[in-house]
């Protein structure tokens, strides 16, 4: 077995929610102001899945064989949390 750093330098800390039979997998890193943003690690490289929303906070939670991403984050101009889907 083979253990992997799959987050972010400037990350307080990080955690690694779910994993697809690809590998990739889904989950959140938190910076020192606290804020919480979605990670995928597919391939060997890192995402924000949360950046094209202007870095505003969420968490990813799962994700399914075609890579679609289930979470939750903070959209513009709501004081809470959605349910999210990230598809490409």
């Amino acid at each position: 077995m083979t253990k992997r750093r799959i987050t972010a330098a400037e990350a307080q800390y990080s955690d690694a929610l779910a994993i697809n039979a690809a590998g990739y997998v889904v989950g959140r890193s938190q910076t020192a102001s606290g804020d919480e943003h979605s990670i995928l690690w597919k391939d060997g490289r890192l995402t924000g899945l949360d950046a094209e929303a202007g870095g505003r906070p969420s968490r990813a939670l799962a994700i399914n064989a075609r890579g679609q991403v289930a979470g939750r984050s903070l959209f513009p101009d709501e004081a809470n949390q959605r349910a999210t889907l990230w598809s490409r």
